[in-house]
């Protein structure tokens, strides 16, 4: 795999990742994808950090309501560390 396409790969794995912890915007992905076609975002590094979307998935554990009551807990994948360019 070339460096141009590991990095664009990296850029797509980001923008799913975003999208992914900002629940509240359904158009959080579309814009990440149209800002890496328009250059908004890229894989240049830009004072040290990239300047692409991403958020850091990990293993966590959520609470499950019913009605308001506490009814149990599920493992689910949580994001943190949103990053936008």
């Amino acid at each position: 795999m070339s460096a141009k396409s590991n990095s664009h790969q990296r850029m797509l794995d980001g923008a799913r990742n975003y999208a992914n912890a900002d629940k509240s915007d359904p158009f959080a992905y579309s814009r990440a994808i149209a800002h890496m076609k328009c250059g908004v975002a890229s894989p240049s590094a830009d004072k040290g950090q990239a300047a692409f979307y991403d958020a850091e998935p990990y293993e966590g554990v959520r609470k499950v309501y019913r009605d308001g009551v506490e009814i149990g807990e599920v493992k689910a994948t949580l994001y943190r560390g949103m990053v936008r360019p």
